[in-house]
């Protein structure tokens, strides 16, 4: 089966909710429009973005975006948040990620999660700095998801060499 481009899920309508959206719920509501789009069985990247990784907020989110770009081109059906990224900043408010506690995590994230659609969590390089990353890797294991991860050099490997499951 042939995988369309993650970003192919997303309409017109979904950027501009995206924009206008000013809650985590209104987001997570876009989110798990758009994941019931896609067919089951979906991969998500997890890794460091605002805290962790590679040190700035705009160098994780480029790898991040590599990773995702890498997954779709393997064929890997894939969702990506990075179109939500502006939006759960301004949401955030001060641009500090933990702020409101949990928020984030349990309000966008888990329900995505524990949709029924997301069936594996693919962590990045230096997940274990990201606190959020980490949350996010107890619930793979609560939600008995498919854990995979990355290895250093991912940007270069095949498919089979990028990614250890567990």
């Amino acid at each position: 089966m042939h995988c369309a481009h993650p970003l192919s899920y997303f309409t017109k309508d979904d950027h501009s909710e995206i924009a206008a959206a000013c809650t985590y719920e209104a987001l997570r509501d876009i989110a798990l429009r758009i994941l019931h789009r896609m067919p089951p069985g979906v991969s998500m990247v997890c890794g460091p973005i605002s805290t962790g990784g590679l040190g700035s907020i705009e160098k994780n989110l480029i790898r991040f975006g590599r990773a995702i770009e890498l997954l779709a081109g393997c064929n890997v059906n894939v969702f990506t948040q990075i179109p939500f990224e502006d939006a759960l900043k301004r949401t955030r408010g001060d641009g500090l990620p933990y702020k409101n506690g949990l928020a984030l995590l349990e309000t966008f994230y888990y329900p995505i999660f524990s949709s029924g659609r997301v069936a594996r969590l693919c962590f990045l390089p230096d997940w274990q700095s990201s606190f959020g990353t980490q949350w996010e890797h107890g619930c793979a294991e609560e939600l008995n998801l498919t854990r995979a991860y990355f290895q250093e050099n991912f940007e270069s490997c095949a498919l089979d060499a990028m990614l250890r499951t567990m």
